[in-house]
């Protein structure tokens, strides 16, 4: 997650600064009009850190209740499709910036 968040804000912020980009993302849009490059750097970092936490909490739950009770399906299945949405999100934006900058 760290490395695909450092991949996509090089991205954006270059593409930003060049002018070839208009931020979609709303805050984003906002952080970047009022602090800049830098405000959005600092705004990524602490949303990525707060979701890196978040997965690590989540995977700590998991295994606790893995561990206390084998038939915690739904524990389970909330964090598997937690952790399939996080990883496909990622996947997509990546393939996203590859697109984009071979276009």
């Amino acid at each position: 997650m760290l490395t695909v968040g450092l991949f996509d804000l090089i991205c954006t912020i270059t593409a930003y600064e060049k002018g070839i980009l208009d931020e979609m993302n709303p805050i984003a849009r906002a952080v970047l009009d009022m602090y800049g490059s830098p405000g959005l750097a600092v705004f990524r970092f602490v949303a990525t850190s707060l979701s890196c936490i978040v997965l690590v909490w989540a995977l700590r739950t998991y295994r606790v209740s893995y561990a206390l009770d084998h038939g915690a399906r739904r524990v389970r299945t909330v964090i598997h499709a937690c952790v399939a949405v996080l990883v496909t999100a990622h996947v997509s934006l990546v393939l996203w910036w590859i697109s984009w900058m071979s276009a």
